[in-house]
């Protein structure tokens, strides 16, 4: 038997939880990332105005607080990590397929981030290094749960980042003059707004907060000054700065480009750059590795360590994969996908959550941990929801090009939708069917006891 010590399949005990503090500064080191700045350059060579970037970006983020804000409470409130409360609203193989959905796309996040290390080593050291060492190295404070990866991010990693936004922010905002960019201007705010949500969505909502929030303190307020203070610095901040760095890039006379971003933000220190950014990805590979450990324990049951090293060479040979496209289609191709695959089961359960508490008047699901043997084969609204859901995402989203035609704006809130009337109408359809059941057999029942008094008195 494998002692429990990250409560990996047990509820999280109150005296083991962070303080919104540290939770904050976890949170910093999973969302702020340079890469934000890297697609705020992006956004510039889209034609975005500045004004609408800020508009996009406040409306994105609303969206995904409406989404991360009640997801992040229930792993607060529950103690219990997302594989786990899965389990009783998809059932054993169900629970195992949504499972396998998250170990694929935190594997792909984690994969990313040596690619991006490696490639701003490049620009700004000129030194070719190898992502694929770079991915088993991030793996090391895993090798230590959740603590190791807390300490690192409240001790290091947060106060780094604070410093790296505190200063591109400051040299951003005193060099910065505004001008719309000089081609392909967007007049229209719901050209960019689709654009810019689904980033934001794609990039930050992981699909497993629970994960994280089940060490938090179990009330909405320490669940949602975190997020807030997170999510805004990340994109609120981190992306307008990118805008503006291509703005003064493109002023400057230079290509507002990947180049252009190092070249203005560390290139009087690439030393300390180099620093900093490998602190920011390795603080975002800890998260996503973190995500896939929690997930495999639904499936496998081994020793931690043995668990870590196997995830870190599975996730080598997913960076060396990726880097076949480049950086920033690696980028685009698994934000598009997770922003609409990754949620869904986590809003299926979060569905299930209010269908018991205003629907059918029964306790939540999540107030207990569910043993396999207790559990039914498959649930079948859940997984039938699941998988169409992320059909539609995966069709609507554009990353197929013979499917274009069936792209759709904000694609991901398309797939969340269709998820959720799916689930509702087959979960009361089964709920209505159950009562059903269970009245017929309560009639039948109590017409066997009416025959056996019939006969009593019969005999008598």
């Amino acid at each position: 038997m494998i002692k429990d010590t990250d409560y990996k399949i047990s509820i999280v005990p109150l005296a083991q939880r962070q303080s919104s503090f540290t939770m904050t500064l976890l949170l910093i080191s999973m969302m702020v990332a340079f890469p934000t700045v890297l697609i705020g350059f992006d956004w510039y060579n889209r034609g975005f105005t500045f004004y609408q970037v800020i508009a996009c970006i406040i409306l994105g983020c609303l969206l995904l607080l409406g989404y991360q804000i009640p997801a992040s409470y229930i792993g607060a409130k529950s103690g219990q990590t997302y594989a786990l409360l899965s389990r009783a609203v998809f059932g054993r193989w169900g629970s195992r397929l949504v499972t396998i959905n998250l170990i694929c796309f935190a594997i792909s996040w984690y994969a990313l981030n040596p690619l991006f290390l490696a490639d701003a080593i490049n620009h700004l050291l000129h030194f070719n290094c190898s992502a694929i060492w770079i991915t088993i190295v991030m793996a090391f404070n895993n090798f230590f749960g959740f603590k190791g990866i807390a300490n690192f991010a409240r001790y290091i990693a947060a106060p780094a980042l604070i410093a790296l936004v505190g200063y591109t922010f400051y040299f951003a905002v005193n060099n910065f003059h505004y001008e719309i960019p000089n081609q392909n201007t967007m007049e229209n705010i719901f050209v960019p707004l689709p654009i810019i949500a689904s980033i934001i969505i794609g990039y930050t909502a992981w699909g497993n907060e629970p994960d994280f929030f089940r060490y938090s303190k179990p009330n909405l307020f320490a669940t949602f000054i975190p997020l807030a203070i997170a999510i805004s610095i990340a994109w609120i901040i981190f992306g307008t700065t990118g805008w503006m760095l291509a703005n003064i890039a493109f002023q400057s006379g230079l290509k507002p480009d990947l180049s252009a971003a190092y070249l203005l933000t560390f290139g009087s220190m690439p030393i300390v750059g180099v620093i900093v950014l490998a602190l920011s990805y390795f603080a975002f590979a800890d998260a996503s590795l973190y995500g896939a450990i929690n997930a495999s324990r639904n499936l496998v049951n081994i020793p931690h360590k043995l668990l870590v090293s196997i995830l870190a060479i599975i996730g080598s040979l997913v960076s060396a994969f990726l880097s076949i496209s480049g950086c920033t289609k690696a980028l685009e191709l698994v934000s598009s996908l997770s922003s609409a695959l990754l949620p869904i089961p986590m809003i299926i359960v979060l569905a299930e959550c209010l269908l018991n508490k205003f629907v059918f008047k029964i306790p939540p699901t999540y107030l207990q941990v569910y043993n396999w043997d207790s559990l039914p084969s498959i649930r079948i609204p859940a997984t039938i929801a699941f998988i169409i859901g992320s059909f539609i995402g995966i069709i609507t989203s554009g990353v197929i090009p013979s499917l274009a035609f069936f792209h759709i704006d904000i694609y991901a809130l398309f797939a969340w939708l269709t998820a959720i009337i799916i689930y509702v109408c087959l979960r009361l359809f089964e709920y209505k069917n159950e009562a059903i059941y269970k009245r017929i057999m309560l009639e039948k029942m109590l017409s066997n006891k009416e025959e056996q008094v019939l006969v009593g008195n019969e005999q008598d």
